[in-house]
């Protein structure tokens, strides 16, 4: 499995949406969201990333 497939699977388990192609993650927050919920989505992409690497 790539890293990056990876990377998604655990982002999902933690609640957060997220796309891969190969090793790239990509987002596509709500059109509405607040700070806390960037930093909520930032703050699991990150401990997924930390996990695979």
């Amino acid at each position: 499995m790539q890293r990056g497939a990876e990377v998604g699977r655990r982002c999902y388990e933690k609640g957060a949406w997220v796309r891969t192609i190969g090793d790239i993650v990509v987002m596509s927050p709500p059109l509405i969201v607040s700070e806390d919920q960037v930093t909520e989505i930032f703050d699991i992409i990150r401990a997924s990333i930390r996990e695979v690497d």
